[in-house]
């Protein structure tokens, strides 16, 4: 593991919770934010070590804005560095004031609650603000399987129905075979953009761990399916951004 880890066994001025697992997750999404002055949304304070840690590393200039339910929570803000606000994430009108005020952020870490309402609505609300190139981790995940109170959604839904939510919503371009020909013309050449969700056009990738789930947000132009003879050559002014 690398050096984030590494300041998470070393520092004894820290209170913080953490799966050991966790941290090689950490490393490989968040690694290239580092002396960026990222803006970073912590859902779920407890003991603030957590918040800290992730503004140490990241390097100067990050801002670390911490919600949770807890008013205690509020003396673990550090001037200049983390904003702490109390509210709870199930409220979608309080994550949406929430990010109006503090947002937007490059990195969303859903530590919180960990209930099934929260995790949905935090996502529903938050992923459409972020910029591109930004990442949104949720913890815990393995919570869902634990105890009933965790699964809290009036519609039944979980994590498990938002992971295949966020998969189909990767094919929403690809997953139709009517549109084949279209895939097989070059983008310079079609007439019109095919609609889609929004989740199809900035959902760049999802990664699954044991208990965490990994959205990376991308914008994507339509692809491009292209039969290369042996023998042919063309150019194409296709790039995915």
């Amino acid at each position: 593991m690398g050096d984030l880890y590494e300041q998470f066994l070393s520092r004894t001025d820290l209170t913080i919770d953490k799966w050991h697992h966790y941290f090689p997750v950490y490393e490989a999404y968040l690694e290239r934010f580092r002396g960026k002055a990222p803006r970073l949304l912590e859902i779920g304070v407890q003991n603030g070590g957590s918040a800290r840690l992730f503004a140490d590393w990241l390097g100067e200039g990050t801002r670390v804005t911490g919600l949770d339910v807890d008013a205690n929570c509020t003396k673990h803000a550090i001037p200049g560095r983390i904003d702490i606000e109390i509210g709870d994430q199930s409220n979608r009108e309080v994550l949406a004031s929430l990010q109006q005020r503090r947002g937007p952020w490059d990195i969303v870490i859903d530590d919180g609650g960990h209930t099934n309402l929260q995790i949905i609505n935090s996502f529903e609300v938050l992923f459409p603000q972020l910029p591109d190139g930004a990442v949104y981790i949720i913890e815990d995940t393995h919570a869902h399987w634990m105890h009933s109170v965790y699964r809290d959604h009036p519609k039944g839904l979980s994590v498990v129905h938002l992971v295949a939510e966020l998969f189909t919503m990767l094919h929403g371009w690809t997953g139709s075979m009517e549109r084949h020909n279209h895939w097989r013309t070059a983008p310079e050449a079609r007439t019109g953009a095919t609609p889609a969700p929004y989740l199809t056009r900035h959902v760049g990738a999802v990664h699954l761990y044991d208990s965490m789930i990994v959205v990376e947000k991308t914008k994507r132009d339509e692809p491009f399916s292209e039969l290369r003879l042996a023998g042919q050559s063309r150019s194409s002014t296709y790039r995915n951004k």
